[in-house]
């Protein structure tokens, strides 16, 4: 059976990963994400699950989102602990996409290339924190 590759298009996913000063959801076994793909932002909350051959089986809850802002999260998180979420680190990748074609049938592959840095430095001022009673308050946003 002869089997070709077809390179697909390149996207650009560049992502903030939110937690608290104490990384309570790093100990809860939860990771806070907005990713920015093209003009869609997309807020992920991912927790821990099992990984067999590199695939994961993990509980996920995902949305499109309007600005840089973690929202909606009350049913998961504790107040206190929304007050305090703050940009941890940035990572930007480069995913290009690859078809694999045979005869009957076709799969997708992908490739990354990543850059990471931590956000005290990093972040652009639009992805700067600001809890939205703070931000209303015109208080001064997590570092």
């Amino acid at each position: 059976m002869r089997k070709s590759f077809k390179r697909g298009q390149a996207q650009a996913l560049d992502s903030v990963y939110f937690d608290t000063t104490e990384q309570h959801l790093h100990k809860a076994a939860f990771s806070l994400r907005i990713r920015h793909t093209g003009k869609r932002r997309v807020q992920t909350l991912k927790a821990v699950g099992k990984a067999t051959a590199g695939l994961f089986v993990r509980p996920e809850w995902e949305r499109d989102i309007e600005s840089d802002i973690p929202a909606l999260l009350q049913q998961f998180i504790p107040e206190p602990v929304l007050a305090d979420l703050r940009p941890i680190f940035r990572t930007v990748v480069r995913r290009n996409l690859f078809e694999a074609i045979e005869r009957g049938g076709c799969s997708y592959s992908c490739s990354d290339r990543c850059q990471g840095s931590l956000c005290s430095r990093s972040v652009p001022s639009s992805l700067e924190h600001r809890h939205p009673t703070q931000a209303s308050a015109g208080g001064a946003g997590h570092p």
